[in-house]
């Protein structure tokens, strides 16, 4: 949901809540060592002619809205009937853009049905393949067995090992096998894919684009919560407990931020072409969102 693509809303930017909790903030600062009434007292005080303030300013409000509403009505008709002149457009193209960009954010919400089965069926068949490695492994254990027993001196919970583990793992081996031959079925694949075939080495780059796209994601999230955090640690006002635990979460957040880090340049690594490396002190320099300027190659572009 956005204002944007609600009927009716006009020139209301939905901020009033945001700019109303912002001025009571400084109540923080003076009621933090208060008693429990005179802290409710204060906060009472305080919206009480907090409306009173707004009721008496709400008619100047409405009459600089209406005016400001009537300037952009008579700026903008005219230069809307020279775009319109200019691009061949008309109002019911503006219409369909609009729906057009709201039913791509939607889209966003989740990956296309045919990436996802894609994505899917590569992690059932990866995790055939390790069983199988397993399994493999295991047999070959086993089949040494007599061997290790004469000249190595396997003992009792060695060999009951060994067979436990080769009866344990062969049998995950054909319950994967049975996932994936369900999982073929049911999406009509005649023709497994084995590495070397096309879809096989396109699902490869699909993953891998997906990877690091989560990566860069997660390090992105990261950054921009690391540059919140010293916004406000940075603001006047702030208390020294308040100022005490946004430092700790700043430490804690560059630990996550360096694990992130790690994981975007393995990722990025393994793309052709391969994408920028990051380093440590390139991500933790960053002062700005202009300055990331990966931000641009994320999955939801910002």
């Amino acid at each position: 949901w956005h204002p944007l693509y609600v009927e009716g809303v006009g020139l209301e930017d939905f901020e009033e809540c945001e700019r109303t909790f912002a001025k009571s903030n400084n109540l923080a600062s003076i009621t933090r060592l208060s008693s429990p009434f005179h802290r409710q007292q204060q906060i009472d005080e305080h919206f009480y002619f907090h409306d009173l303030d707004k009721q008496a300013s709400s008619g100047n409000f409405i009459f600089q809205n209406y005016r400001q509403a009537l300037e952009k009505i008579s700026t903008n008709t005219q230069l809307l009937e020279d775009l319109e002149r200019t691009l061949k457009m008309c109002a019911a193209d503006y219409e369909k853009y609009l729906n057009d960009e709201k039913e791509y954010f939607l889209s966003r919400k989740s990956e296309p049905p045919e990436v996802a089965e894609t994505i899917e069926y590569m992690d059932l068949l990866m995790k055939l393949r390790e069983v199988k490695d397993e399994s493999d492994k295991a047999k070959i254990e086993h089949q040494r067995l007599d061997y290790n027993i004469v000249n190595n001196g396997y003992t009792r919970p060695e060999i009951a090992l060994v067979r436990r583990r080769y009866r344990s793992t062969h049998e995950r081996l054909l319950l994967v096998e049975e996932e994936v031959c369900e999982y073929e079925e049911e999406h009509h694949i005649t023709e497994r894919w084995i590495p070397g075939s096309k879809n096989y080495e396109d699902a490869l780059i699909l993953l891998s684009e997906r990877s690091y796209k989560l990566a860069l994601d997660r390090l992105e999230s990261l950054v921009v919560k690391r540059l919140f955090e010293l916004t406000k640690l940075g603001m006047s006002g702030v208390g020294y407990k308040l100022r005490e635990k946004i430092s700790n979460a700043l430490r804690t957040r560059a630990e996550a931020i360096r694990a992130a880090l790690q994981k975007y340049n393995l990722a990025a690594g393994q793309l052709n072409p391969l994408r920028a490396h990051l380093t440590w002190t390139s991500v933790i320099e960053t002062v700005s969102l202009a300055a990331f300027d990966l931000l641009s190659d994320t999955g939801t572009d910002i």
